[in-house]
């Protein structure tokens, strides 16, 4: 996410870091990097020397649909994950790296891609210690299939750390900001609220897309979007912490719970479910700790500061 400057004194409200391109979280359509990488070079082997069927079995065991399917996500994961390596290899050669965007959170699998809807239960914590010059976030969303981003949540201000307000943003797959609004402080409700938020598409009056964003089933606002699912990619819930530059991570987020973990809609249905399974996700190496997460003991999971580091890609709940 990207910090905005302190707003000047005047009649408009203070509007909190939106979400960077910059800051996107690894989409869950690209876990198990080593499982991926393998693909590209070992699958081709392995269909001369393994049966098809013995094959297709354990592809499917991994959410592919077929060997074919398997390369496709393999290279798609690997051309969108290159402009990353400098900047992740540098985070493994020093464990103190500081970052902009520290997240943490879980990204739904592939049997949850192609979704048409995301929603997540999750509490308000205020007040939060939010360190200098940056926000902390705690959000649903997704990649969609265009390799744009939305998102929707709440977020927590370093000037007022004591309020908590709504916000969704959206961007372009060239990085460009689209719609985005956000909520006055305190529009989240207070400390322990619990809170459902929401992103689901309809089909609109001209024939494209609209994308609604709600709270508790109350609209925040809407927007026309040229993409109407997540395509290859899956929905996913964050924890983050936002600056306006690198910086060490002295904010204490949350944690927060996420009572209803990843729920989603898929496309030609209009019930949300659970996603089928969850995976850890860290955006470096060096995320947890301070920030993980751990079973809430009812369903959900609690997502922040001072919470165990199960690994990254890990099956979760």
């Amino acid at each position: 996410m990207r910090t905005l400057p302190k707003p000047t004194i005047g009649p408009a409200p203070r509007r909190p870091a939106g979400p960077s391109r910059s800051s996107r979280p690894p989409s869950a359509g690209s876990g198990r990097a080593v499982f991926r990488l393998a693909l590209l070079g070992l699958l081709f082997a392995g269909l001369l020397v393994w049966p098809s069927p013995q094959i297709g079995a354990y592809l499917a065991t991994q959410g592919y649909a077929s060997p074919g399917d398997a390369i496709r996500a393999a290279a798609d994961w690997a051309i969108r994950s290159a402009i990353n390596i400098p900047e992740k290899l540098n985070a493994l050669a020093d464990p103190h790296a500081q970052h902009q965007y520290w997240q943490v959170g879980l990204g739904a699998g592939r049997e949850d891609t192609n979704a048409t809807g995301m929603r997540a239960e999750m509490d308000t914590r205020v007040p939060q210690r939010v360190a200098d010059q940056t926000t902390n976030y705690f959000w649903v969303g997704a990649y969609l299939r265009d390799n744009s981003f939305i998102q929707v949540g709440y977020y927590v201000r370093w000037d007022d750390q004591s309020h908590a307000g709504w916000f969704y943003c959206t961007f372009h797959p060239d990085q460009s900001q689209g719609p985005c609004a956000y909520g006055d402080p305190g529009s989240a409700g207070g400390d322990t609220t619990q809170h459902t938020y929401t992103l689901a598409s309809a089909k609109s009056a001209s024939g494209g897309v609209t994308w609604r964003a709600e709270m508790d089933g109350t609209a925040l606002g809407s927007f026309d979007w040229p993409a109407g699912d997540t395509g290859t990619f899956a929905p996913t819930i964050y924890a983050e912490s936002s600056g306006f530059a690198p910086h060490s991570p002295d904010s204490h987020l949350g944690p927060v719970d996420f009572r209803s973990g990843i729920l989603v809609r898929h496309a030609g249905a209009a019930e949300y479910v659970k996603a089928a399974r969850q995976l850890v996700q860290y955006n470096f190496p060096n995320i947890c700790p301070p920030y993980g997460l751990a079973p809430d003991g009812h369903g959900g999971t609690l997502i922040g500061s001072d919470e165990p580091c199960p690994d990254h890609f890990a099956p979760f709940g």
